[in-house]
């Protein structure tokens, strides 16, 4: 594996490292705090970017780079999902959301600057972000704590800024970005970096998003099998299959609202089982999956339009699910393959997979498996939510890819 070079100190150097420092600061401190402040942070890698390079230049990067333009199909699908969308303000919606994937990778294609200790400290600078956020979290969580426990056995969950689900896998990312950091060896007593990683992989359990389980354990048996793929340490390797299946069992005793998370999943099953659907969130999951795939089959090549989903959704669900009382729960498909199909039909979805798993084949030549984990999580939450069909989502995925796909694009000759 390529070694890092020691980070003589955590900041950027240079005018235009700190540009891109400053707008991706307010991209990852907007997953925490504002919705514009995101927006600002994206405004200014895409400026930066064009002023950085001669444009000409950089157009042709981006055309020998499949890896970045190939991100303009999401924009693409969902643009032409419109011929099929009567509801054109919920369209113009999806929409909005996919402008980056049309603009930002072009933009990154004008940055040369980004080797291995500049893409550390931007991962470092993401990691202090959410430790700053996550600590106030868990800060509201202890001053009410009687509160969101007993919330929690009732269906609820801790309060956190935006979305539950995407930030719990900002952190489960945040996690592995850790152990990546500390691989890395880029402060001299890196020991140091696994306080923030226990406390993170702690946060996870806490908070409770079967979601952010998943996409943890799934990430550990990744790293796993990657850990002995490098070491041969197969002893060791044993030990963390063991710590990896122990864990759950541990922090269920442990911690209580992971208790009662769990304990709440056996009671909506439960109730799922007997046809109870109103106010159970897996019930709700489970009755969008069946719906997503009743649109299919009914509209398998066109989908009813992106901007139609919603409304079409309702319906389908009020013909299989008619004993469900709250209109609220008939949903969207949980899940973003199911979410693309039925919206724009199968070659939406068949574009919307190339464009997802084209980069991580043409980069595993790079051997870096932190990138490869960014995929494990994705791929994970996908299976349960349509995770980039909304801006916080759709944001960390993309900014991420491209921070890695200009790291993998760094040529010293070219910073030069």
């Amino acid at each position: 594996m390529e070694q890092s070079p020691s980070l003589k100190n955590l900041l950027p150097t240079g005018r235009n490292q700190w540009m891109v420092y400053i707008s991706c600061l307010l991209v990852f401190a907007g997953f925490s705090c504002s919705r514009l402040v995101i927006s600002l942070g994206l405004i200014g890698l895409i400026v930066g970017g064009l002023l950085m390079a001669d444009i000409r230049q950089t157009a042709s990067l981006y055309m020998r780079r499949p890896a970045y333009y190939i991100s303009a199909i999401f924009f693409l699908v969902i643009l032409l999902s419109g011929l099929n969308s009567a509801d054109k303000h919920q369209w113009l919606t999806f929409l909005q959301i996919k402008i980056p994937f049309l603009l930002l990778p072009f933009a990154f294609c004008g940055y040369s600057f980004f080797d291995r200790a500049f893409f550390n400290k931007l991962l470092l600078l993401f990691i202090c972000c959410m430790s700053v956020s996550a600590a106030g979290v868990m800060i509201n969580y202890i001053l009410h704590y009687e509160e969101v426990n007993l919330r929690i056995l009732m269906g609820g969950v801790i309060p956190v800024p935006f979305s539950h689900i995407r930030y719990t896998l900002l952190l489960v990312f945040s996690f592995f970005a850790l152990i990546w950091l500390w691989e890395q060896r880029i402060i001299t007593r890196r020991n140091f970096l696994l306080a923030p990683a226990i406390f993170f992989f702690i946060v996870i359990h806490i908070l409770s998003s079967r979601s952010g389980w998943l996409a943890l354990y799934a990430g550990l048996l990744f790293y796993f099998f990657v850990y002995i793929f490098r070491t041969r340490r197969y002893t060791v390797g044993i030990g963390m299959a063991g710590a990896i299946i122990a864990l759950p069992f541990l922090f269920y005793q442990l911690i209580p609202s992971f208790q009662n998370k769990i304990n709440y999943m056996k009671y909506t099953a439960q109730q799922y089982k007997e046809g109870h659907l109103d106010d159970m969130s897996d019930a709700m999951r489970i009755s969008s999956w069946k719906v997503g795939i009743e649109i299919i089959k009914r509209h398998p090549w066109t989908g009813v339009g992106v901007g139609d989903l919603l409304t079409e959704s309702k319906q389908v669900s009020r013909e299989l699910f008619p004993n469900m009382k709250n209109e609220d729960d008939r949903k969207m498909p949980h899940n973003e393959f199911i979410w693309i199909w039925a919206a724009s039909g199968f070659f939406g979805f068949l574009a919307y997979c190339v464009a997802f798993f084209y980069p991580l084949i043409v980069s595993l030549k790079y051997r870096n498996w932190l990138f490869a984990m960014l995929y494990v999580i994705f791929f994970s939450s996908f299976l349960t939510e349509p995770s980039i069909e909304e801006q916080i989502g759709s944001t960390f995925y993309l900014s991420f890819l491209l921070i890695f796909l200009a790291h993998f694009n760094f040529r010293p000759s070219a910073h030069e």
